[in-house]
């Protein structure tokens, strides 16, 4: 037999196993269905579009913190504007930025303990700031109970935190793991707010904004500027991504394990102190 190449169509390659499964009108149906909604999607309402980070120089020391931790290069050192004796300040580029926030979790004012002033960091995001955050955590502090409390902070718009809070976890939304300056975390825990933290990050280096799942890594482990303090037990903290549990990714299932893992070492505590 003369070799023969077979040229097949990916393009609809695809649909050949539905015409084995589905009758040939219900393919058609499918088809025209999706080419009418490629059809009007130029026509579709936009996403609502966020505000880039802005600087407030009252709050900025020059620190270069959040230029480092940019993964787009959209905050840059320039010289000082107002006159004080700091030699730069930061400027975010509008048309770069994609309001991620990793530029406030790198800024050391984004702490929430700040209370002889309004928090208002250095760099902030006008859509979701530092002090929104903080009032979350606040308004989101459970009464203590012999149960562990656990409250789960989640990227916007992730299907798993919505999955979570669907079935009554207690859940806070922040633009990107990267944008939770680490004394957040010191915050709820030393403030009692909760008994842990979750953080549903994505996994596999398959973060929207590049680096916050990396970033948060090394200020929680304490390997980057702003670095979680010393003080803070981070057996209380758990990154979903790294846990032998998340490779399944039931974000219900995640968080019952560590609830369970905290209740262990509560009961572990009680038991030293008795």
């Amino acid at each position: 037999m003369a070799p023969q190449v077979l040229r097949l169509d990916w393009f609809y390659l695809h649909v050949y196993p539905l015409i084995q499964m589905w009758s040939p009108g219900a393919v058609w149906a499918l088809l025209i269905g999706i080419s009418g909604v490629i059809i009007i999607a130029p026509w579709s309402p936009p996403a609502k579009e966020l505000r880039p980070a802005v600087v407030d120089l009252e709050n900025c020391n020059g620190c270069k913190r959040c230029v480092d931790d940019c993964p787009f290069g959209a905050v840059e050192m320039v010289p000082r504007t107002d006159g004080t004796s700091y030699a730069q300040q930061a400027s975010v580029n509008s048309d770069l930025c994609v309001s991620c926030g990793l530029c406030v979790g790198a800024c050391p004012t984004a702490t929430p303990f700040r209370s002889r002033s309004a928090l208002i960091p250095g760099i902030d995001l006008p859509d979701r700031s530092a002090a929104d955050i903080r009032q979350d955590i606040v308004e989101h502090a459970e009464p203590v109970s012999a149960n562990p409390r656990v409250l789960v902070f989640g990227c916007e718009d992730d299907r798993e935190a919505a999955r979570l809070r669907r079935a009554g976890a207690n859940v806070i939304t922040v633009m990107c793991m990267g944008h939770l300056q680490p004394s957040n975390f010191d915050f709820v825990l030393s403030r009692n707010h909760a008994d842990g933290i979750l953080l549903l990050g994505c996994q596999d280096g398959n973060c929207n904004y590049r680096l916050g799942a990396e970033w948060t890594e090394q200020r929680i482990a304490r390997e980057r500027d702003p670095r979680l303090r010393k003080r803070t037990d981070t057996t209380k903290i758990a990154l979903a991504w790294q846990a032998p549990w998340s490779d399944h990714r039931d974000p219900v299932a995640m968080y019952e394990a560590f609830r369970a893992t905290l209740r262990d070492r509560l009961a572990e505590g009680e038991a030293v102190t008795s």
